[in-house]
């Protein structure tokens, strides 16, 4: 192989290797999953008629449901965390690569992840919220049977 040769593929093989990096560079270094579901909380409730013939029932359906939020809503701060925790090493990933296009191509891609991951979290906290009240709105219907 001549050296004219050699030097073109290895110039190739970096030009990929920078692609690749480029690809990986903005991927989140860790997974949001890790926080759990954002609806994960509400999935674990057992049904609203749980606390039926209670003498406390309609105490035990509020303070279930202020519990639920409460876990949900440190759920979505655990969440929001690490987004920003991803964006920031994806920003800093993207600042070692190799062309100013791939840099800024890089740091526009992560942060787009970024609010995209945050439009998810706040979506699937409004579903949550919604569902809570509907499971407060069984649960105290149960307490007081017609």
């Amino acid at each position: 192989m001549s050296r004219a040769l050699w030097a073109a593929v290895c110039a190739g093989a970096l030009v990929l290797a920078g692609s690749a990096r480029a690809g990986e560079s903005y991927l989140d270094p860790f997974d949001d999953l890790g926080c759990g579901k954002v609806d994960s909380v509400y999935n674990a409730l057992k049904s609203p008629s749980i606390f039926f013939g209670y003498v406390k029932c309609l105490d035990l359906c509020k303070s279930t449901q202020k519990d639920a939020i409460k876990y949900t809503n440190g759920t979505v701060s655990c969440r929001n965390t690490l987004i920003a925790h991803n964006l920031s090493q994806g920003k800093k990933l993207c600042a070692n690569l190799a062309t100013p296009d791939l840099r800024k191509s890089c740091t526009l891609l992560a942060e787009s992840n970024a609010a995209e991951a945050r439009t998810e979290v706040k979506t699937d906290r409004a579903t949550v919220a919604t569902l809570l009240d509907n499971w407060l709105s069984v649960c105290v219907a149960d307490c007081n049977p017609p």
